[in-house]
């Protein structure tokens, strides 16, 4: 007689099931450093996650008690940290992914040591990209008024070439990070 015999526990949710971030070639997180990319705990607690499935329920997960959770983050580093761009993949003057969307343009640095696209709600800002950037200051703020970046976005290797400069209506700009041809706020 045969029998069928049928797991019904659902399997634990964690970064390298289910978080687009987990680069599953290296085995790491594209934004933490030295995580367990298996263990639940990680991915219930990291607010910077990016589902692989669309789920309807709040963005950081079910109903959780605090066995399912870390305490904090505090002593991880963020990959970038640490690492410098890597220039056998290209980049920065190739971008190492190119998204099929409409309006961007690939922007290296003056100094060459970063690239990202530029995405502008209002086109006109495409006029002045041939201005030299090399004499003005850095900007330490997330955000400020500037057709192109001031400073690098500072992500590890692996995820630089999906950053874009988003410039709003307004001359506004901000890194934002583009993830199956969308651009997310960061």
């Amino acid at each position: 007689m045969l029998q069928l015999i049928v797991n019904n526990t659902p399997m634990a949710k964690t970064c390298a099931s289910q978080c687009r971030l987990y680069d599953e070639s290296t085995q790491t997180c594209s934004i933490w450093k030295d995580i367990d990319g298996t263990d639940p705990k990680y991915f219930s607690s990291c607010k910077d996650r990016v589902q692989r499935t669309p789920e309807k329920t709040h963005p950081h997960g079910d109903d959780l008690n605090n066995d399912s959770m870390i305490d904090s983050f505090s002593g991880l580093n963020y990959q970038s940290s640490e690492q410098k761009l890597s220039h056998d993949l290209g980049y920065p003057i190739q971008p190492d992914y190119r998204p099929a969307l409409d309006d961007l343009i690939w922007y290296v640095s003056p100094n060459q040591t970063f690239g990202c696209w530029l995405y502008y709600e209002n086109r006109r800002y495409r006029l002045a990209l041939t201005d030299s950037l090399s004499d003005k200051p850095e900007k330490q703020m997330k955000q400020y008024i500037s057709h192109v970046p001031l400073h690098d976005h500072g992500t590890s290797a692996h995820l630089a070439s999906n950053m874009v400069w988003y410039v709003q209506t307004d001359g506004t700009g901000s890194y934002r990070f583009i993830i199956d041809d969308e651009i997310f706020n960061l």
